[in-house]
């Protein structure tokens, strides 16, 4: 349905793009040469010809002055401009008007499809115009008023357009982003990045539903240091409408929420970086990325979920450690710690990270393979007895590997006790052939050896341990990850995870 605003915001347009486009510029260079006098031209859009005859007047006068005519434009002339447009417009041909202040004067109408757009108003100093160049006139000016239609057509078109283009290219990028992580914490920063950037907004917050409250749970912002609080989703006017699936557009706030079957979140963008207004392009651009985003967070939440079921499983399994040797083989809680703090210093993915602490979970499953007896034995290890416990590696790899879901952590498991000189096992690998959750659990596990009780030896003190670790980097050691932990180190995160460590070995002898 066209309003009576948009027909007139159309009119304006159309002898703005006339005026704009350079057509009339040429038009008035040819009628100075062929009437040899100073030629007006004044444009005016159909809204413009119904104002009151002091505003015409003055921009009749205007123009007048401006092409260098000394003459005084008086308001009867201007009052007779103005029937003849109206008469124009009825005739759908030009009109000749007689004036004062000028030997000759035409309107000409702007009219397309049974429309009128507008009006040309043509003076001239001296002489007059043959009918034949009045036809030309107005051919040309139909040509110019059809392009003008056409250019804003194309606008149109091309605003139409273009925020599908960037929805579709968005929903791409989404994808991508689904693809690229499960992990919230880092999806949710993405997908704000990808709103202001799409937008061009200076300030995106993504909400995710916390029992009856959104809650922010990323901010991405351009030179602003608004720290967004949480929305009652029943209680504010801003949570009800959310929640009722509706859309919030505000000159300068855009609220789209996220709906599953119930909601579930919301997007909010701040401030267009250009200080215009939000639109309905913005709008559905967002109402797009919304759509992609509620599934990539449903696929993250779901992961979280499932991660901390076989985190608990994880826990559950490594605790079968504990009551076949609870006092003097088992990891104390804070090995995870240890291991994830060596791991955090490298820079590890977070998805490498999660299978690293799954695999500290399960690193010596395989001892439930392994005699009691020799787990417990205080003297030396015979042969065959030292052969038993080096096969502890590839048992726990055979409990663990028909888990789908584990199957990156058989890795880094199997290969924990390789040195990085290659005369570790049970492969012998050497240097980047051990995976990198392998080498970095080397280093943890044999650091907790020396700090904890072991059955076979005493534990030594923090110093003594460090050094040690740093005397073996490149040898039994990736240097590298030697280097993460003496990071750790020097932050002060070993020294607190080696009290903890303490603190529990204490409470199980």
């Amino acid at each position: 349905m066209v309003t009576n605003m948009d027909k007139i915001s159309l009119e304006k347009k159309v002898v703005e793009t006339i005026d704009k486009g350079g057509d009339l510029e040429r038009l008035k260079f040819h009628l100075d040469r062929i009437s040899d006098s100073n030629s007006v031209l004044i444009l005016f859009s159909r809204p413009e010809a119904k104002y009151p005859i002091e505003s015409l007047l003055l921009k009749i006068k205007k123009i007048v002055k401006e092409c260098g005519i000394k003459t005084k434009v008086e308001k009867i002339s201007v009052e007779r401009i103005k029937n003849k447009m109206g008469r124009s417009s009825k005739s759908g041909y030009f009109e000749e008007v007689r004036c004062k202040f000028a030997r000759s004067a035409w309107i000409f109408p702007l009219m397309h499809g049974g429309l009128t757009y507008g009006y040309l108003c043509i003076i001239i100093e001296k002489g007059t115009f043959s009918k034949e160049m009045l036809d030309f006139i107005d051919d040309y000016l139909s040509i110019s008023l059809e392009k003008a239609l056409k250019e804003l057509e194309l606008i149109k078109v091309h605003g139409t357009l273009r925020p599908r283009a960037i929805a579709l290219s968005s929903v791409h990028t989404v994808h991508r982003l689904i693809s690229s992580t499960l992990n919230m914490d880092e999806l949710l920063p993405r997908l704000a990045r990808l709103c202001t950037q799409v937008t061009r907004s200076k300030m995106c917050t993504i909400y995710i539903r916390n029992k009856n409250y959104l809650k922010p749970q990323a901010v991405v912002s351009f030179n602003s240091n608004r720290n967004p609080a949480k929305i009652p989703i029943f209680n504010s006017r801003i949570g009800k409408t959310l929640e009722k699936g509706n859309i919030i557009l505000n000159r300068n706030v855009l609220w789209v929420p996220l709906i599953e079957e119930d909601i579930i979140g919301a997007i909010c963008l701040r401030g267009k970086q250009n200080g215009k207004a939000f639109d309905s392009n913005d709008r559905e651009i967002l109402s797009v990325l919304a759509e992609q985003a509620v599934v990539a967070i449903k696929n993250a939440q779901l992961y979280e979920m499932q991660s901390k079921i076989l985190l608990e499983s994880l826990k559950s399994l490594s605790k079968a450690l504990d009551v076949k040797s609870p006092k003097t083989y088992t990891h104390p809680r804070s090995f995870v710690d240890l291991v994830l703090s060596i791991a955090d210093e490298y820079g590890v993915s977070a998805e490498e990270r999660e299978h690293i602490k799954y695999a500290t979970l399960l690193l010596d499953t395989g001892k439930l393979a392994v005699s009691e007896t020799i787990l417990k034995k205080a003297d030396l290890l015979t042969e065959e007895e030292y052969s038993s416990i080096k096969e502890h590696p590839l048992k726990s790899a055979e409990i663990i590997k028909s888990i789908k879901t584990l199957k990156p952590v058989v890795p880094i498991i199997l290969h924990h006790h390789e040195r990085f000189d290659g005369k570790g096992y049970p492969r012998g690998l050497k240097g980047a052939k051990i995976p990198l959750g392998a080498r970095i659990l080397a280093v943890a596990d044999t650091f907790e050896a020396m700090i904890c009780h072991r059955p076979y030896k005493k534990s030594v003190n923090f110093k003594t341990a460090v050094a040690e670790i740093e005397k073996y980097s490149g040898e039994q050691f990736d240097p590298v990850v030697v280097d993460a932990f003496r990071r750790a180190v020097k932050k002060g995160k070993m020294q607190k995870i080696y009290y903890c460590m303490r603190a529990e070995i204490k409470k199980i002898k």
